[in-house]
């Protein structure tokens, strides 16, 4: 419109925005999709009104609105109307009746509706002495109407008014008078569809309108394939085609340690995109040879321990590389590219000294670091110089004297001065004095070969109270040497050694969970464990070996799962009690079975356990003194 100042109003309210430029003559509306009449006002001017008669969504419609002058010769015309709420149409524009109208002279159009009556339709002449018109308008009934549509469950709109939903059979019936409606047909997922309805008085009132997916699809082919794919920010990883609403979309394809792709798409309703990503390494790679091989090893405080080939982002970093024991080695470096940057770092280590002296002088020596590896060997007294600084075990052994491990601290530019006595006697020897026949069971079901009796029993259990099958009793991590055996002597001093150097059982407060401190948890790993009781080529089983023993002989029968299994398994455990770790009492000898594994937990190890009622695994501190059974390596 050339005028810049319009006013809009619509008689069913379905103005949903406007927006004005004025200054370019333009007016821009957002209307809802349902037939309504837009009134216009301009001040000085004839009001304007003009109808839209069942818009569809998205469509756009132009009209150009150029309001006429008041003219001063208009005439003052009444409509009568019979019911006084009927709607009235003056030349299509609203109108309101029964009240005062201006009009001018000559032919106008009217038009009557109101839901319940019939459309009156008519041409009247104003002038000076007709001025009034007078209508009547003739009631008629409902007839029945059937909305159909392809979607069950769409919601069917007509005149504004939401009016129910389509049924499973496709279809929606209800009761209209004759007349013009305007129908909508929406759902989730697809195009909402706008009809106008003739109703009429007679015939087949049905009408039929099917929806369609609104819907457009995309295609992804994507490098690499296990990259995350976004759009707008909603992930869609994995999938290669997608149905999406029509719209515009940022899309993303990112993964760690490639470039990311980022993208704007549009989506059109039935129609597919294709569309190939490839994303392209962003990162160099830092080789790394470390001496000592288990150094920790930071970049930007981020750990890489154990990792020799590490891949990273392009940019600089800080490397630290440090063990205790050894001087701390730190740079910055800068990872490019596609390019790979090696550093051989060589720790050096920091040192201290031995100075060692033994009686009697003639003893031997071993020194083993905390790997048990030995180190070197040497009689009598020795000054070792430029030591690794850590936890050492000196195996200290001489004839006729009893052989003893003690553990040594080397601290850095510091000289530790050692002193060991050995105390004469007979060493403990496992051969004569644990009595255990090696004789060999295989368990069919679980493939593994096992001693057919506990270490120190004299047989295999001919039943599960049998005494002679029953055994030592170990404290976790101890070797053979004495301590075992059910009467020997007990003692409250904890060693400080791996092996104590006397026969006493040690007894440990509850909290402290061992006779050793500090703990040591490797003592019985393996055939080679320090301290391992079994013969040679047996060792302590694990927990998981345990547990498969218990599953064969427990799994078919639940009543199995006890003592009664433990003994029909061709292991045949018998209930030996045990030795409580703080008191140095036996316990539940004929009523339970303890059975050490070589596994640990915390400050605790695993072991079996099993009675009349049950059979389990489960974990306690480590001076306890419980049964011993070996398994071939």
């Amino acid at each position: 419109s050339s005028l810049t100042n319009l006013i809009f109003e619509s008689n069913m309210g379905g103005i949903v925005d406007q927006r004005s430029e004025p200054a370019r003559g333009r007016y821009i509306l957002i209307i809802e999709p349902f037939t309504q009449i837009l009134q216009v006002n301009v001040p000085g001017f004839i009001t304007g009104r003009f109808r839209v008669a069942a818009p569809q969504a998205r469509d756009v419609l132009y009209y150009e609105i150029e309001p006429e002058e008041r003219a001063p010769d208009l005439i003052s015309v009444i409509f009568n109307v019979e019911p006084g709420d009927a709607t009235l149409y003056l030349d299509d524009q609203l109108t309101e009746a029964n009240q005062t109208v201006q009009l001018g002279p000559g032919t106008h159009q009217v038009r009557l509706e109101r839901e319940g009556f019939r459309i009156i339709e008519d041409a009247v002449t104003v002038s000076p002495e007709n001025i009034l018109f007078s209508y009547e308008m003739e009631e008629i009934d409902i007839v029945p109407v059937n909305i159909l549509s392809n979607v069950t469950g769409a919601r069917v709109v007509i005149d504004g008014t939401e009016r129910g939903q389509i049924d499973r059979g496709g279809g929606l019936g209800l009761f209209l008078y004759p007349g013009t409606y305007v129908l909508s047909v929406s759902s989730t997922g697809y195009v909402t569809r706008n009809k106008t309805l003739e109703v009429s008085e007679e015939g087949d009132n049905r009408f039929t309108l099917d929806l369609q997916r609104n819907i457009g699809e995309l295609a992804m082919d994507v490098t690499p394939s296990d990259a995350m794919l976004t759009l707008n920010g909603e992930v869609y990883s994995g999938e290669n085609l997608i149905e999406l609403t029509p719209g515009i979309y940022q899309l993303t394809v990112q993964k760690q340690g490639y470039e990311s792709y980022n993208s704007v798409i549009e989506i059109v309703l039935n129609e597919r995109l294709e569309k190939s990503v490839t994303i392209e390494r962003n990162v160099g790679e830092l080789v790394l040879k470390l001496i000592p091989s288990d150094a920790t090893v930071e970049l930007n405080r981020q750990d890489y321990s154990g990792q020799h080939l590490v891949e990273l982002a392009p940019g600089r970093y800080r490397l630290d590389v440090q063990k205790q024991g050894y001087a701390p080695y730190s740079e910055s470096i800068e990872i490019v590219r596609n390019e790979r940057l090696e550093r051989n770092i060589n720790l050096e280590a920091y040192t201290g000294s031995l100075q060692f002296s033994v009686s009697p002088s003639n003893a031997r020596v071993s020194l083993l670091d905390e790997n048990g590896e030995t180190v070197t060997n040497w009689q009598g007294v020795n000054v070792l110089r430029e030591l690794k600084v850590g936890t050492y075990t000196l195996h200290v052994e001489a004839p006729g004297h009893i052989p003893v491990e003690e553990t040594l601290e080397i601290i850095k530019e510091q000289t530790h001065e050692h002193y060991v006595a050995l105390t004469e006697g007979t060493p403990w020897d496992w051969e004569k004095e644990t009595k255990t026949e090696v004789v060999e069971v295989t368990n069919p079901k679980t493939g593994r070969v096992w001693m057919d009796r506990n270490l120190g029993a004299s047989r295999a259990a001919r039943r599960s109270t049998d005494a002679h099958s029953y055994g030592d009793l170990y404290q976790w991590g101890r070797a053979a040497d004495g301590h075992q055996l059910r009467n020997s002597a007990t003692t409250s001093t904890l060693s400080t050694r791996n092996q104590p150097g006397h026969r006493d059982f040690i007894i440990a407060h509850i909290r402290t969970n061992d006779w050793r401190n500090p703990q040591k948890n490797n003592l019985w790993w393996g055939v080679d464990g320090i301290n391992n009781p079994c013969p040679p080529g047996f060792r302590l089983p694990s927990d998981v070996e345990w547990e498969d023993e218990r599953q064969s002989w427990a799994s078919r029968f639940r009543t199995r799962n006890n003592a009664s299994g433990a003994f029909a398994s061709p292991l045949k455990l018998p209930m030996a009690g045990l030795r409580g770790g703080s008191s140095g009492s036996i316990l539940s000898v004929g009523s339970r079975g303890y059975y050490w594994s070589s596994s640990v937990t915390g400050n605790h190890a695993r072991f079996l356990h099993f009675s009349s009622g049950s059979a389990y695994l489960d974990s306690f501190n480590r001076a306890q003194g419980y049964s011993v059974r070996c398994i071939k390596d």
